[in-house]
């Protein structure tokens, strides 16, 4: 009896995942990261213009234009 429910449970597991997989089939994009040398990344960390624009960027949703006109995103 335990046999069955274990196998039972793990049969509907694997059916749900792979309906699952069908379904959203983007899921399984690799994760990209990209590692900065440490001192690079104190760097952005500490610089407090670069911090606040990349924050406003992001509450805004759009990009900066510089000194020449060039839209930064």
């Amino acid at each position: 009896m335990n046999i069955a429910l274990i196998l039972f449970t793990l049969g509907v597991i694997m059916v749900v995942s792979g309906y699952t997989n069908q379904v959203s089939p983007h899921c399984n994009t690799k994760l990209k990261v990209k590692v900065v040398p440490r001192g690079v990344y104190d760097e952005i960390l500490y610089n407090q213009e670069l911090t606040d624009s990349a924050y406003n960027d992001m509450i805004s949703g759009e990009g900066e234009e510089d000194d020449e006109g060039i839209t930064i995103e």
